[in-house]
Order: C-alpha cells, then sequence, then structure tokens
C-alpha cells in the first residue's frame, strides 16, 4: 500500500471559492486510475489546516494516477487555494503490512 499526504492551510479570502472548486476537483482526481481511496482531514490542532490522503495498492498505481492528465489539472489549480502545502509519499512497513486492530 501507497499513501499519499497532502497538508495545508487556505488563505482566509479564499475560503468560499475553495469549497466551490473542491467537490468538482475531488471527483476528477477520483475518477483517475489507480486510486483506492481518498480520506479528508480537518486539523483540531497543528500548522496544517486540512490533510489529504490518498491511498493506493501499489507505487505503480500511484505514479499511474500522480500523472494522469485530469489530475495534473487539478494540481496546478490547488495551487490557487493552498498555502504552504506540503506533501509526503509513504510506502507499507514490512514489519507490519497489514492495519493493526484490536
Amino acid at each position: 500500500m501507497v499513501l499519499y499526504v497532502t497538508k495545508y492551510n487556505l488563505p482566509p479570502d479564499k475560503v468560499d471559492e475553495y469549497l466551490q472548486w473542491a467537490p468538482d476537483a475531488m471527483q476528477r482526481m477520483l475518477g483517475a486510475p489507480g486510486i483506492k481511496e481518498v480520506r479528508v482531514y480537518m486539523s483540531v490542532a497543528g500548522e496544517s489546516q486540512l490533510i489529504v490522503t490518498y491511498e493506493f495498492e501499489s507505487p505503480e498505481n500511484w505514479a499511474s494516477w500522480g500523472t494522469d492528465a485530469e489530475v495534473q489539472k487539478v494540481i496546478l489549480e490547488f495551487f490557487r487555494y493552498a498555502l504552504n502545502p506540503k506533501t509526503e509519499i509513504w510506502n507499507s512497513s514490512p514489519l507490519y503490512p497489514e492495519p493493526l486492530r484490536p
């Protein structure tokens, strides 16, 4: 499994515009091949206001999704709204490749 994480803030004067743009942008990203799941989190504490996680079955799926023309368009549009964007890419741990549950 690969987890692609994006953390960012929204400028106060762009929040309403972002809220109009985001639902369509998310659907366009979900329509690209390779993606398994997306989760969006709002900050309770910390530097970033929003964190979005994108899950993929493999690095190849992530690469396929990331090079998709529509995903590239959405990413360029995203930069109109995001302040301090940070991205991280994570792979499964060989020690715990599956989720742990009680």
